[in-house]
């Protein structure tokens, strides 16, 4: 498993940046897995071990609820880590997220540079347009270019299907609030093209779970008591998830209703907690 992590580090190339990591690609040793890697072994491992044991513990519930993925939206699937004890290091292993075929995003007309070639897209829907490649963190598109990569690809109604995209990004969002409660705090949420369904070709994935906080856990509750209490101690974190950057949709935005209805029916789907819970954290964006 190290032999395998060194070796997207040392022959493979760059698909995005963070505050804990590199993220690289090695088509010639697994085309659908992705590695980050940190040379900061003693405090990298130890945040990344939290990441996965919370992500670990969100994906069991929303699992016990058949919430995994939607049709358009899905929680970035973290394979494991590994821990360098002789050279220093930790890699992260993770599903590989895939850019669009360049040919369909030279149509788009979406800005491709040797340096930006294999960047993740940031799926900004709180932005009308933006497409801003940026060595630190990946190329952030909003709305308008998501629409041309839509028709380029032959999609028949790209407003549509960018409309579906925020309805499911609201659900998922929701259920890992209230399902997987995770606060969601600081994620990111990135363009992945799923060459095996055509029908559905783009898909919204929520990544990078580092700074979040499993709710449960640090309520200290002995009992799995979804009370009110549990909530309210979140709020504001939760709300942060929404807010903060702009991968969903401002309150400004045509789309931010078709967004905060999807969050609230499924919260109240859930109980009268979830859905008063949802009401206070959207009421607060």
């Amino acid at each position: 498993m190290l032999e395998k992590a060194a070796r997207f580090v040392e022959d493979g190339y760059i698909l995005g940046r963070g505050g804990f990591g590199v993220v690289y690609a090695n088509d010639a040793v697994d085309p659908d897995v992705a590695v980050k890697h940190s040379g900061q072994t003693a405090t990298t491992c130890r945040e990344w071990s939290s990441e996965y044991k919370k992500y670990v513990a969100m994906a069991r519930r929303l699992e016990g609820r058949g919430v995994t993925t939607l049709s358009h939206a899905r929680a970035l699937a973290i394979q494991g880590y590994v821990e360098d004890t002789h050279s220093g290091g930790c890699y992260m292993f993770m599903e590989r997220i895939k850019r669009p075929p360049e040919d369909v995003l030279a149509r788009a007309g979406i800005a491709v540079t040797p340096e930006s070639a294999h960047l993740t897209f940031q799926l900004q829907l709180g932005s009308v347009s933006v497409d801003m490649p940026t060595k630190s963190r990946g190329h952030f598109i909003g709305v308008e270019q998501v629409e041309r990569i839509l028709a380029a690809m032959g999609v028949a109604d790209p407003a549509a299907y960018v409309a579906q995209l925020v309805e499911a990004e609201g659900e998922l969002l929701s259920a890992i609030h209230f399902v997987g409660l995770n606060d969601a705090y600081d994620i990111e949420l990135l363009l992945h093209f799923d060459a095996a369904d055509p029908s559905m070709p783009i898909k919204a994935v929520f990544a990078d779970f580092d700074q979040t906080a499993d709710m449960f856990e640090n309520s200290g509750r002995r009992a799995f008591d979804l009370s009110w209490a549990l909530y309210a101690d979140n709020i504001d974190r939760m709300e942060w998830a929404i807010s903060a950057y702009p991968y969903f949709p401002e309150k400004s935005s045509p789309l931010w209703e078709t967004f905060a209805s999807s969050y609230l029916s499924f919260a109240q789907g859930i109980g009268s907690a979830e859905g008063a819970a949802a009401a206070v954290v959207l009421s607060k964006v």
